[in-house]
């Protein structure tokens, strides 16, 4: 007899869902029902495609009186009305709309089910065709000695249907079906092969989350060996899960799924795909889950990374030797092994050697250019994407990575700062070391010794060209009058190097620094100085630098100081080292040492320097200026050691401050 299907909240269209979708609401039926055998028969043609599929049971069926009272109006199951089946289990669905959700792919369904009333077995047939959704045919009962039970056949499927062949379909039902087939001792057969979900179960742990009132909460968590979908269950106090919803957090290193315990779900069984969206119990339940489940994987990490570093260390592929010694050594240890272990299947599938340069390729990249981890992981290990972005957003979540930058970047510095002193302080080297070809184009690359405000704005060029970068940075026109910039004594002069502040007190306002470098062995005098006035004065006179919006400072750096120079850079009342002020100008002339910047360098690093507890030595900083500036050092820096001929072990003189 047909019979139209009661519309009730949703229009009936809107309920189909995928294939394995529909296959898993039938299980669920089938486990609603008191099923213990469950079997999923996939139907195929003879080319072996596949047409349809059915579902089978052993459970109490459908009975002709609820077949004609509940499966006719959408929204209306006895599941409502009850809070446990028949055999005692507590219910997965209640709103009777499970049974539509097939119809994605088209075709029909029928339902041939077996039920006892009054001690005798009735069977009864419902058919649903996808084209004509809101009418159903149910037959009349007819008795039958058949045992009680459901098969649900769904046939004339489009094509092609994909989704059902491959492990991966039996994978996503074990995740989906672990713990009421644990707990009720359920056998569930999908295309011939009984699902197990401890064939593919890697973990499991169970945590207890503060009650709710009287009501238990409580979580477990099971990680794959398989891929599967990372989901969180909403699940009722048995475990009988009443929604899925993404865990709302990244973790690509483990695959599992998460099954939040609570009775209070089942009263909001409407609202449970919008609780993010709400404010009460649930959703303060759902927020006290994920933070277990968060604490879960940093606990699993750890666990994994103590195990895996023990492996390496064993096999001699580590690259740390003993335990650290300070708490950088630490951090960088802690942040090393986060990033190994994301790519630990890609590097133990190597062997020995290759294992070992895995391992220390991605030491060498977070140490020394933690920004190239990426290309490392991405390009050399074949990482893929979704572990780097998952890796990338740890790496911003702490601390560990900045501090290992820093520290290596800091690091450098002490390193640069005592090979400086070496070059421009040692009786052996200083007299070697070329000013433009050498020390001009190290200095180039290490501008922050002479303080971290200024950025390089011209280097090695002529006083017209820093008047066009100059003219460039207040972000004006081109002079109109576009002659060359020459000094008192009508030569072009060259600068070394000139850099740029912008002063914070105004916008337009900025800050030059412009050195000039003196060959380490060739000691300031007054022919240095006087060359250095005439620099100035160039500027102060060319009104085009128009210095009212911009302070300039010129500095004249060597390894020592000669003559009347020495008096000029020790005035009193004037700072240590000023030895000319034009005030109207805004300009100043400094005679500084190559002492005198490497202990402000010094003095800006001493802080972080104690925390790191590292001061390098002769060799660290030999292998520092070879490492990065090995094409500027004259050759007897790049033959011999510290134990060669030449060493680096000078004493540097520190000035003592003008006399009072």
């Amino acid at each position: 007899m047909r019979y139209s299907v009661e519309l009730d909240r949703s229009h009936i269209a809107s309920l189909s869902g995928s294939t394995l979708a529909g296959i898993t609401e039938l299980v669920w039926n089938a486990i609603d029902a008191d099923a213990q055998k469950i079997v999923i028969e996939i139907l195929r043609n003879e080319a072996d495609g596949v047409v349809g599929y059915a579902v089978q049971d052993d459970g109490h069926g459908i009975t002709p009186e609820f077949a004609r009272e509940y499966f006719l109006k959408l929204g209306g199951s006895w599941k409502h009305l009850a809070a446990r089946s028949p055999g005692d289990r507590p219910l997965h669905g209640k709103l009777g709309q499970g049974r539509f959700s097939a119809f994605d792919q088209g075709g029909f369904a029928k339902w041939t089910s077996v039920a006892n009333v009054d001690g005798e077995n009735f069977e009864t047939v419902i058919e649903v065709s996808a084209d004509d959704i809101d009418v159903c045919d149910i037959s009349e009962p007819s008795p039958t000695t058949r045992p009680t039970g459901t098969r649900v056949e769904l046939q004339g499927l489009g094509q092609p249907v994909r989704g059902l062949d491959g492990v991966a379909p039996r994978h996503q039902l074990m995740t989906k079906l672990a713990l009421p087939i644990e707990a009720y001792g359920l056998t569930i057969v999908f295309d011939g092969e009984r699902l197990d979900p401890s064939e593919i179960q890697n973990y499991r742990a169970d945590y207890t989350l503060e009650a709710v009132g009287d009501q238990a909460v409580s979580m477990t968590v099971i990680e794959w060996s398989v891929s599967a979908r990372r989901s969180l269950f909403l699940c009722n106090g048995a475990g009988i899960a009443l929604h899925e919803m993404d865990p709302g957090f990244r973790v690509s290193d483990f695959r599992y799924s998460a099954y939040l315990k609570w009775d209070g779900f089942v009263a909001q069984l409407n609202e449970l795909d919008v609780i993010e969206m709400g404010h009460g119990t649930a959703k303060v339940v759902l927020d006290a889950s994920r933070e277990r489940l968060l604490q879960h994987f940093e606990d699993r990490r750890g666990e994994r990374r103590r195990h895996l570093v023990t492996k390496w260390r064993d096999e001699g592929v580590y690259p740390f030797a003993g335990e650290p010694a300070t708490a950088v050594e630490e951090a960088t240890r802690d942040t090393f092994d986060l990033v190994a272990l994301q790519a630990s299947d890609i590097i133990n599938s190597g062997r020995g050697q290759a294992k070992k340069l895995s391992l220390r390729l991605l030491r060498e990249a977070l140490e020394r250019s933690p920004g190239a981890l990426h290309h490392v992981l991405r390009d050399v290990l074949n990482l893929d994407d979704e572990k780097v972005s998952e890796l990338s957003a740890l790496l911003e979540k702490t601390p560990l990575a900045s501090v290992i930058a820093a520290s290596t970047a800091i690091a450098d510095r002490l390193e640069f700062l005592q090979g400086l002193a070496a070059m421009t302080t040692s009786p052996d080297w200083k007299k070697l070391i070329l000013e433009r070809s050498q020390l001009h184009k190290v200095l180039e690359k290490e501008t922050w010794v002479f303080g971290e405000e200024y950025a390089l704005a011209a280097s090695d060029k002529g006083l017209t060209d820093v008047l066009a970068r100059h003219v460039q940075l207040l972000g004006r026109d081109a002079p109109a009058d576009n002659s060359a910039v020459v000094d008192a004594e009508g030569h072009r002069r060259i600068v070394d190097l000139m850099f740029n502040a912008r002063i914070p007190q105004g916008e337009n306002q900025r800050h030059h620094l412009v050195v000039e470098l003196k060959r380490p062995k060739v000691e300031v005098g007054p022919t240095e100085l006087e060359q250095t006035k005439n620099y100035a004065l160039a500027v102060a006179k060319d009104d085009r630098f128009n210095t009212s919006s911009t302070r300039w400072e010129f500095w004249v750096v060597s390894s020592g100081v000669k003559g009347t120079a020495d008096e000029d850079r020790r005035q009193k009342n004037k700072p240590f080292g000023l030895a000319v002020e034009y005030e109207s100008h805004q300009i100043q002339i400094w005679i500084k040492t190559w002492a005198d910047i490497l202990q402000e360098a010094e003095h800006r690093l001493k802080f972080v320097q104690a925390k790191l507890g590292y001061s390098p030595g002769d060799q660290e900083a030999l292998d520092y200026l070879r490492h990065k500036h090995a094409e500027h050092l004259p050759e007897v820096m790049l033959d011999v050691g510290t134990d060669g001929g030449s060493g680096t072990d000078a004493e540097v003189d520190r000035p003592d401050g003008p006399e009072s």
